[in-house]
C-alpha cells in the first residue's frame, strides 16, 4: 500500500516537472523573443497552472 502511494507521488512530481519544463520552453521562449510580451513574463506561472490543471482533468480517472 505504501509502495503504491510512493509511486503515485513520484509520478505526480515527475509529471509536474515535465509540464513546467514544457511550458517554460514553449511560452518562455515566446515571451523572450517578442518585446511586447516580455513585460508580461509574470504570466508564465499562471499559464503553467492552467496547463497543469487542464492535464489533470484530461487524464482518465482511475481508481486503484
Amino acid at each position: 500500500m505504501i509502495s503504491q502511494i510512493a509511486w503515485v507521488v513520484v509520478l505526480a512530481l515527475v509529471l509536474a516537472t515535465l509540464t513546467e519544463g514544457f511550458v517554460e520552453y514553449i511560452f518562455g521562449t515566446l515571451f523572450d523573443k517578442l518585446p511586447k510580451l516580455s513585460a508580461h513574463k509574470w504570466a508564465l506561472m499562471y499559464i503553467s497552472l492552467l496547463v497543469g490543471v487542464g492535464l489533470a482533468f484530461l487524464l482518465p480517472n482511475r481508481s486503484y
